[in-house]
């Protein structure tokens, strides 16, 4: 069964169509696109379109089904020339006829997870088109990619994202993304470079799903599109650098900043995550500091322990004239450390024993000093 659809109202869910189903839009406005589906391709045929994609958008048509085996899932036929049709955030291809293989408008990626096949299964002239570009013998002025998850995979002879078998397009620039992609033809980065793919890993982070933001590369004015890009692949991301000597310096992905150094000439890198320091602008704490017991009976052998909450080593020295003449004769010994212990002797005279014990600086906790006063009776 061959169904047609003239799309009127302003959002299209293609999950449940009918096989081979053709959707054509034929007047100027904007359409969104949403839904998985084997069965759907979209016939852009007027100017002034703007094409949205819903994020989780799966369109598959030439992968098994006659009506996309000469075109991707989305595809601009305007008669040559013309170059109105403007597709925004969205995919497109024109489709191979004889009177319609003129050039398209220009196609932005700006997010989403978007996911485009090129009659990868089909054969010969029934397979030759772009994922994401154009049909077979189909041209494109323009790609533009900057963010977004983006899967593309091309039929016979075609690019993944670029021209068909026997087409072209005229500037494909990527300035963000994570882009997985078997044949990027003619890819430029920002300043008109050739692109370089290199897959991204963090160290002990194996996840899907988790949100990729903040990319900084070692040239200060370089910036690299991360709207809507998640780790994939077992904790993976894919860009496309400008030049090989670009390097990639941070990432941060769920909000744990990755840093290390990748350069575009290299294939693959890890990034490790940065050793976690509070920010300046946070308030440090004053740590706690208890001495336990705070009585010692004479002529009884004890050790009071005294600790800590933030962890840190500590250190303890006398700091009366009773403490430092106990310290002096062993009638008390002290020993530093997570817990100091101070050990009183049964030769401990009667009386007070002062110490300080300093606390050093870790974490949250600023360092601390406090007098810790010990009662022999």
């Amino acid at each position: 069964m061959f169904s047609m659809w003239w799309l009127r109202d302003t959002t299209y869910d293609c999950t449940d169509a009918g096989w081979n189903t053709s959707v054509y839009i034929k007047k100027a406005g904007s359409y969104t696109i949403k839904g998985q589906s084997n069965n759907v391709r979209v016939m852009i045929e007027s100017t002034g379109v703007k094409l949205y994609l819903a994020d989780g958008l799966n369109l598959n048509c030439g992968a098994t089904t006659y009506v996309g085996s000469r075109s991707a899932a989305i595809n601009i036929m305007l008669d040559s020339g013309e170059k109105g049709g403007l597709v925004s955030a969205g995919i497109g291809s024109i489709d191979y006829l004889p009177e319609k293989t003129g050039t398209t408008g220009n196609m932005f990626f700006n997010a989403g997870n978007i996911k485009a096949y090129g009659g990868a299964e089909a054969f010969g002239y029934q397979g030759s088109c772009a994922g994401i570009g154009g049909g077979y013998a189909g041209h494109v002025d323009g790609i533009t990619i900057n963010g977004g998850d983006i899967y593309a995979m091309a039929g016979y002879d075609a690019a993944a994202i670029g021209g068909g078998c026997l087409g072209k397009v005229n500037n494909l620039v990527i300035n963000g993304g994570s882009i997985i992609a078997d044949k990027i033809e003619n890819a430029q980065g920002d300043g008109r470079q050739a692109a370089h793919k290199v897959e991204i890993g963090f160290d002990g982070m194996g996840d899907n799903g988790k949100a990729v933001t903040d990319a900084v590369f070692s040239e200060p004015n370089f910036k690299y599109g991360t709207n809507d890009v998640w780790t994939e692949n077992g904790g993976k991301v894919y860009f496309w650098m400008p030049s090989v000597d670009f390097e990639l310096q941070s990432l941060n992905v769920n909000g744990n900043k990755y840093e290390g150094s990748i350069k575009a000439s290299n294939t693959s890198g890890t990034l490790k995550m940065s050793a976690l320091e509070p920010p300046n602008n946070v308030i440090k704490l004053s740590a706690t500091i208890k001495a336990s017991p705070k009585t010692v009976k004479k002529g009884k052998k004890t050790t009071v322990k005294v600790t800590s909450n933030s962890g840190a080593k500590l250190k303890a020295a006398a700091s009366n004239s009773k403490a430092k003449s106990a310290l002096k004769k062993k009638y008390v010994k002290i020993k530093n450390g997570k817990t100091v212990k101070i050990t009183f002797t049964k030769k401990a005279p009667k009386g007070k024993y002062k110490f300080k014990v300093t606390s050093p600086a870790k974490g949250n906790y600023k360092k601390t000093v406090k007098t810790v006063t010990i009662k022999v009776k």
